[in-house]
């Protein structure tokens, strides 16, 4: 099993929307994938896919409910966790709540290929969280990515011993060239003698789709859903298990 953070440069990057569409793309390809809102305090999951948002992920932290009992079967198979009632958003996590929730990680490994945290933009947890994944997907936008804070979590995320660098997407840009413009600046702001090398993973235009509360049925094989797959697998999902069958077998 391997677990992939997404992290934001900033409020209203759009970490969810990245992450329950890449959750989907690995989905797409046979692998077996959980996707868990860890934006306490302020994750939005559960309205996006329409779940109910408790019990979740503060449950499970509170040992009110395994993180098996906490989750949805939602769109593509995915299995989803949402956030849950976790009421002050500044209380970084207990010891006992952060070893809780790495037993319950472990309670999923047999039959989870993928794990995708969805951890928001910089929190006090968000560190945490990426101390325990093997992948990292920064999420950046125009105009809100390019602040030193945010060069500072890219190298606090690479010092979090990764398999992989962390890979940057570009969120809600015009186009091309402005997210290109976007990742060039960001890259700027990182020294050169601490040696932090980025995947710049591509852009994702702006849609319409990106402004509704909720996910319809036609997102699932709509254009933007086709763009988060042709930029994220060959750089992410490459480095993730390969699918497996009913009894845990590699099938490719």
């Amino acid at each position: 099993m391997e677990l992939v953070t997404c992290v934001g440069g900033s409020g209203g990057a759009g970490t969810t929307t990245v992450a329950a569409r890449l959750a989907l793309a690995l989905a797409h390809t046979g692998r077996r994938i959980a996707l868990i809102d860890a934006h306490l305090g302020l994750g939005n999951l559960h309205t996006l896919l329409n779940l109910p948002p408790a019990p979740g992920l503060a449950e499970v932290l509170a040992g009110q409910c395994s993180l098996r009992e906490a989750m949805h079967a939602t769109v593509g198979g995915i299995r989803a966790v949402t956030v849950g009632a976790y009421p002050d958003p500044t209380r970084p996590l207990a010891t006992g709540e952060r070893l809780r929730l790495l037993e319950e990680l472990d309670s999923i490994a047999g039959d989870s290929d993928v794990v995708l945290l969805d951890s928001g933009s910089n929190n006090v947890n968000t560190f945490f969280f990426a101390s325990i994944a093997h992948h990292h997907v920064f999420v950046a936008a125009p105009g809100m990515a390019v602040c030193p804070k945010t060069a500072a979590t890219l190298v606090i995320l690479s010092e979090k011993r990764p398999k992989s660098a962390p890979h940057v997407l570009v969120n809600r840009a015009p186009d091309a060239a402005e997210g290109l413009r976007t990742f060039a600046e960001l890259a700027g702001l990182v020294p050169p003698s601490l040696c932090v090398e980025l995947h710049y993973v591509g852009t994702v235009p702006f849609s319409p789709e990106l402004t509704t509360d909720r996910w319809r049925p036609s997102d699932q094989e709509g254009p933007l859903q086709k763009t988060v797959e042709a930029l994220g697998l060959p750089l992410i999902g490459a480095a993730l298990p390969q699918p497996r069958d009913s009894v845990g077998r590699s099938i490719r």
